[in-house]
This record gives structure tokens, C-alpha cells and sequence, in this order.
């Protein structure tokens, strides 16, 4: 047998990944293997692989907690090797073995509240991974900052350099376990991220539908109902957009709440996007509030509401809102450009609005749907918007 061979064999590397005897045991879980080359005297307990990833390393990786526990006995250095990327405690952790993690979270001589060199901390990797038991074990932990920053926000598909908490990772991704948690650590509810689109944790969760989410964040009385994104949008103005009436009406139940606030880039309500997208049950839920205005329209197509309504073909709504427009103006209004029922082609809306962008739109060029026979764009018609 090759623990015969003497130090030499026991430690060798193979040619193609300098992988252990020891390590491909601890990588397996092996502990019978393992048990039996640790009791040998010149074992050598943390040569790692030519990429640096010691037996440790792959026992956390692989949530083999008594292998970890054991090589940790024998002395294993519980951080690794230097020239690795992450520390064996961060495998465990982005991969939710709790075991293993909490051998290593009582060993490690690591900050743990210290970011790594891709910018996130280790609260903030067990957040953005949905490992609820590691945020929790964390969170009991000395030196751990609920609110700790990232440089970088891998959520943003613009790949923008941003600096989030777990609080707002957590939100967005819709992991409720994990922001109770992070909400009972009294992480700061109003934070919001400070570079980019400047969202906070309500508005990232009124966004997604997470109506639990948003229920635990207004329940500490600290989310403010009106905070305004980058974009100016509030979380009443995202919820409205998507069609959550279940979140709309818990932010619209708030005293503090300004239903009709328009964004800044776009110049739209919440009452507009809800009308364009045709959410039916939210306009009515605005409408009942008593409190927005019909007849505002945005800065970049000149549109109400009811416009807004009209040209993406939702006629029910668009006719709901010209009779409320009608009755409160007591005259005719733009709504009136389509009551026959017919569907109208959308027009794109724009991604990104310059502020300072004053377009007025006196008259929209408006495409019916075709036949499939007839050419594209050959049956239209000018409406007068103004």
C-alpha cells in the first residue's frame, strides 16, 4: 500500500491539478480515508492543489462537515491558503452548509465582516445566495455590519459600480427569510443604494411583487412610502407599472403616501403607468383615493392617462378614465381619441428621458392593427392629442 511508500507518496501531487491523496478524500467526503492518512505523522494537512485550494478548502466546498472538523483537529490552517481566492469559509458559505460553515466561523482568525477582493462581504454573498441559516449564523456573529457595502452590485445588468447592502440584495431577490433576519439586526430599512439607481429596499420589493417583503419593511415604520429613485420613481410607481394591487394598497393604506407623485426623468404618475400597462384593478384603487390628477400629462409624449390607455388599446380603462375626466373637468377630454373599441399599435416606450428634454406632442401618428396581407404601416391615421 502507498502509505508504505513512506512521506513521498503520501504526499504526492498528480501532474495535471497537483491533487492530494488527502485531497481528493476531503473533496469526496471520505472520512474512513481520511481518519487513516491523517494518522499518519508526515501527512502534509494543507498542500493545496497548483490552483490553491487545500483539502479544506474542498471539504467546506462540498458540506462535508466531519472532514472539515477533523482536518481542523489535526491543524489544518482554517483560512486556507494565501494565493486562493476565498478562504474555505467562504465556499461553505455560498454553497449553505451550515455544518461546515460553523466549524470554520469558530476558527477562522479572519475579519469576517471584511470584504473580499470581489468587493462583497461574506453577509452580503450568504444574502445574495438565499442562504437564510448562514445570514443567521452571521448575524450572531462579533464584527459583522448588517449594513455592510459592496463596491460592486452584480444585480445590475448594466454591470454599473454600485455599493448595496444585504438588506437591498435580499429585497430584490425576494428572500423574506433573509431580510426578518436582517431586519431584527436592525440593518437600516431607508438605506437606499448611493451610486446608480439610488433604489431602497421597498422599492426594489414593490417592483418584484413581494408583498411580504414590503409588508415587514413598512411594518418598522422607518421605509419611507415616497422614496424616489434615480429615475424618480416611488415604490407606489413601480408597484402601479407592474399590476401589484396587493402592494399597492398597503403603500396606498399609508398616511404619508403622495399616490400621484410623478417621476422625474418621465414625468408619469402611477395612475399613467398602471393605465398604459391596462392593471385595471390598480386605476381603480388610484381613482379611489381621491387624489390624482386625470388630466396630468408626462414630458415625453405629451399623454394623460387616459391616453396612455387609449393607445395601448385597453378601451375599458381608457373609457373608466374619460368618464371620471368628464365629470370632474365638465368637458370633453383628450380621452375621447379612441371609444370604438378598436386595439391600437403601442409605441416603445423610451428606456431613458433626459430632464432637460422638453418635447410637447401636438399630434400622434397612431398604426390599427393589419390583416396579415396587407403591408406593414399602410393603414394609419393622425389623431390630434392636443
Amino acid at each position: 500500500m502507498f502509505l508504505d511508500a513512506g512521506t513521498r507518496e503520501l504526499n504526492s501531487r498528480d501532474s495535471k491539478w497537483g491533487t492530494t491523496p488527502l485531497i481528493w478524500a476531503a473533496k469526496r467526503g471520505n472520512i474512513e480515508v481520511v481518519k487513516l492518512l491523517l494518522e499518519q505523522a508526515e501527512i502534509g494537512v494543507d498542500i493545496p492543489t497548483f490552483d490553491h485550494h487545500t483539502p479544506l478548502s474542498y471539504a467546506a466546498e462540498n458540506g462535508h462537515s466531519e472532514t472539515v472538523r477533523l482536518l481542523l483537529d489535526k491543524g489544518a490552517d482554517p483560512d486556507g491558503d494565501k494565493l486562493a481566492p476565498f478562504p474555505p469559509i467562504v465556499y461553505a458559505a455560498n454553497n449553505s452548509h451550515l455544518g461546515a460553515f460553523e466549524n470554520l466561523l469558530t476558527t477562522t482568525k479572519l475579519n469576517i465582516g471584511s470584504q473580499y477582493n470581489c468587493g462583497e462581504t461574506l453577509l452580503s454573498m450568504a444574502a445574495l445566495g438565499g442562504h437564510d441559516l448562514v445570514v443567521e449564523a452571521l448575524l450572531r456573529t462579533p464584527n459583522v455590519n448588517p449594513d455592510s457595502r459592496d463596491f460592486f452590485n452584480h444585480l445590475d445588468v448594466r454591470d454599473q459600480l454600485e455599493d448595496s447592502t444585504p438588506l437591498l440584495e435580499a429585497a430584490e431577490l425576494g428572500f423574506e427569510e433573509i431580510v426578518e433576519h436582517l431586519i431584527k439586526a436592525g440593518a437600516k430599512v431607508s438605506d437606499c443604494v448611493e451610486r446608480g439607481p439610488r433604489r431602497t429596499a421597498l422599492s426594489f420589493a414593490a417592483e418584484k411583487g413581494n408583498e411580504n417583503i414590503v409588508k415587514l419593511l413598512l411594518k418598522t415604520g422607518l421605509a419611507n412610502p415616497n422614496s424616489q429613485s434615480s429615475l424618480g420613481r416611488t415604490p407606489l410607481s413601480y408597484a402601479a407599472s407592474e399590476g401589484y394591487s396587493g402592494i399597492v394598497r398597503q403603500l396606498l393604506a399609508r398616511e404619508s403616501i403622495e399616490a400621484d407623485l410623478a417621476d422625474s426623468s418621465y414625468g408619469r404618475t402611477p395612475l399613467s403607468w398602471a393605465a398604459a400597462r391596462g392593471h385595471a384593478e390598480v386605476v381603480q384603487l388610484l381613482l379611489d383615493t381621491h387624489t390624482v390628477n386625470l388630466l396630468s400629462r408626462d414630458r415625453f409624449y405629451n399623454r394623460t392617462p387616459s391616453m396612455w390607455a387609449a393607445v395601448y388599446g385597453y378601451c375599458d380603462i381608457a373609457k373608466l378614465l374619460h368618464f371620471v375626466e368628464t365629470e370632474q373637468s365638465g368637458q370633453a377630454t383628450p380621452a375621447a381619441l379612441v371609444l370604438d373599441g378598436s386595439p391600437l399599435a403601442p409605441f416603445e416606450e423610451p428606456q431613458e428621458i433626459s430632464s432637460s428634454f422638453p418635447w410637447s406632442v401636438p399630434a400622434l401618428i397612431v398604426t390599427r392593427p393589419t390583416p396579415s396581407h396587407t403591408p406593414a404601416g399602410s393603414d394609419t391615421e393622425s389623431v390630434d392629442l392636443s
